[in-house]
């Protein structure tokens, strides 16, 4: 049995897929599994996944057409995770026997199996079990796998020397934040709050250690929070999703908003705040913490999923005090876990 699958284009949505792709490596015992997704990503399909053939895309969707038509292995069964019918036209000159995936934007005139897909404001059902309601298509329960991505002592070893290379050491207590999102704006804590929840954060001990990860184009913007304290390093462009992966499993604790970033701290079962304004935590949640979320109640505006703020207050992230945070931290530190499917600030 050759099975080939179509991942997502997106960090988040990525992770969340591992959940479907456990099942799919749990019931196809013996089966070879490929998986076809973003040249950026591979790295990361090799950590999530151990050993499996990996077929990178580079390029616009026009290119992907021509790389898809050179791989030439056949396969019995295909799995694509994207909405987008420029991506199911890419998939069918694989010409697989047995194709499924969601029945949005005419991708459903490649498919041998689709399910409908609501637009993401209308949905209520987590993404990773949206992801498993093509199980039944392929013939299979699902048995309740997570997303979750096991790390080698060698693979944790290389996240702690990345930080000792950059003056953090065995011993000190590390907090990871992520305070930017590639969507917009609106899914963003304020840099201003972030900046006080880092100085009280390091109140609590010499040896306490903030580490800012983002991508290149945000370092600039992020030097803001390392101008805090000398204890503060900016990693924003210096890692791959690769040692992303590494740097993260060296945190104690990881605060993040709604992002690819937050849904890896979570495969990887790194402590996690998770700050959620814009977004709906029923649908994106950190799906093995949900009792991590923090949102503010009683806004009538949210979740608009809007990349700016419609009302320009931005309450919905303000309201959210930095001393909540750093208490959810220290709780989370101290592991004295409070198990609650959501906490909202009046």
């Amino acid at each position: 049995m050759k099975i080939i699958i179509r991942m997502p284009n997106h960090l988040g949505d990525f992770i969340m897929a591992l959940g479907l792709i456990r099942e799919i490596f749990f019931h196809r015992r013996g089966a070879h599994v490929s998986l076809v997704c973003k040249d950026n990503f591979v790295s990361l399909a090799h950590v999530a996944l151990g050993k499996c053939d990996v077929y990178p895309l580079k390029g616009n969707n026009l290119s992907h057409i021509s790389q898809m038509k050179k791989i030439k292995t056949r396969f019995d069964e295909g799995v694509l995770l994207t909405n987008s019918g420029f991506s199911a036209l890419a998939f069918s000159f694989l010409k697989i026997e047995h194709v499924v995936g969601f029945d949005r934007l005419l991708g459903s005139l490649y498919f041998h199996g689709g399910i409908p897909l609501d637009p993401h404001r209308k949905r209520t059902e987590h993404q990773v079990d949206t992801y498993k309601r093509l199980l039944p298509l392929l013939g299979k329960k699902n048995t309740g796998k997570a997303p979750c991505i096991e790390l080698t002592g060698s693979q944790k070893k290389q996240g702690q020397d990345l930080l000792h290379a950059q003056g953090i050491h065995s011993g000190d207590t590390v907090l990871g934040i992520h305070a930017s999102s590639v969507y917009g704006k609106a899914k963003c804590y304020p840099l201003d709050q972030h900046r006080e929840l880092i100085r009280e954060f390091l109140k609590g001990g010499a040896r306490r250690k903030v580490v800012i990860i983002g991508l290149p184009c945000e370092r600039q913007e992020l030097n803001v929070l390392a101008a805090v304290d000398d204890r503060v390093v900016n990693m924003a462009g210096q890692t791959d999703l690769e040692t992303l992966c590494f740097v993260i499993s060296a945190c104690d604790v990881f605060v993040s908003n709604d992002s690819g970033p937050m849904h890896l701290a979570d495969a990887l079962g790194v402590k996690l705040v998770a700050l959620f304004g814009s977004s709906n935590p029923q649908v994106t949640a950190p799906y093995s913490q949900p009792f991590s979320v923090m949102r503010v109640s009683g806004l009538k505006c949210m979740p608009c999923f809007s990349k700016q703020c419609p009302e320009g207050h931005f309450n919905c992230m303000r309201q959210i005090a930095p001393q909540s945070i750093l208490k959810r931290v220290e709780r989370l530190l101290s592991n004295e876990k409070k198990r609650e499917s959501e906490s909202c600030i009046s």
